[in-house]
């Protein structure tokens, strides 16, 4: 390959990278395609009964009430193909009432009635909390108007006390996913480790950014084109092998230099 076509080459790769993020930057909650919508089969598996569109975590460490918390914005979008999915349109969210709160919940049900997208919001009375065990909970809800063709959305925010480790991301299910992206955004004091698991490509950058003179860490993740996760009859446990990355945290610098 002469030098003009390996810079064109690399030129075409920019153009496509740039691409991808304005696309994924642009789906937000409410706009919805019709395209997506229209669409009868998921064309990476044309027997899969449901697909994620696209999924989106923005995990950050916050100061508030004079504590440091772990925040996570959550964000997915699920087309549903036939009935064997309906059961994606019943949520739970796990969290601990004693150290965790769910805020911001909002979620939809799409369908294409005529060329026109019909939108069906989430009831408040759709939404309640069931108890465990101790001080286990899940926030459950559930969206209306399922049918095959359907396009669901949800998100919310679990803000959680910082202790032993942050939230886990997975980036596979047992359902295709198309991308999914996850930003993790840490200062610079606190030091954790990364456990990135399983057998699927995840792109991975890290950069810095400054807010109010202080130094923020940036670790973005993005997995696209994921395959369903097929549980096989050899495999003891589903989350020794399924794509996900934790985070375990190690230490924290204090301003005089030492450890925590």
């Amino acid at each position: 390959m002469n030098e003009n076509n390996l810079l064109k080459l690399l030129l075409l790769l920019c153009i496509i990278c740039v691409c991808e993020k304005i696309n994924a930057q642009n789906i937000k909650f409410g706009k919805v395609s019709k395209e997506d919508l229209a669409n009868k089969v998921c064309e990476s598996d044309l027997n899969a009964y449901a697909e994620v569109l696209y999924e989106r975590g923005h995990l950050e460490i916050v100061f508030e009430k004079n504590h440091y918390v772990s925040r996570l914005k959550v964000f997915r979008r699920i087309k549903i193909y036939n009935k064997n999915a309906y059961h994606y349109a019943n949520v739970d969210v796990p969290f601990n009432k004693r150290t965790s709160r769910i805020s911001g919940l909002k979620a939809c049900t799409y369908n294409l009635v005529n060329g026109n997208v019909l939108r069906t919001k989430l009831r408040s009375r759709d939404v309640f909390i069931e108890n465990l065990i101790d001080d286990r909970r899940q926030k459950k809800f559930a969206l209306k108007d399922i049918k095959e063709g359907s396009i669901i959305e949800f998100q919310y925010i679990i803000t959680t006390s910082l202790e032993s480790s942050l939230l886990s991301w997975s980036f596979q299910d047992e359902i295709p996913i198309r991308r999914s992206d996850l930003i993790v955004r840490i200062p610079e004091q606190f030091k954790f480790k990364q456990h990135l698991s399983g057998y699927e490509k995840v792109k991975r950058s890290i950069s810095s950014t400054s807010v109010s003179n202080k130094f923020i860490n940036v670790y973005s993740y993005e997995a696209n084109n994921v395959p369903a996760f097929v549980d096989e009859s050899f495999i003891d446990c589903r989350e020794d092998y399924i794509s996900k990355i934790e985070f375990e945290l190690s230490f924290i610098s204090s301003p005089n230099g030492g450890y925590k």
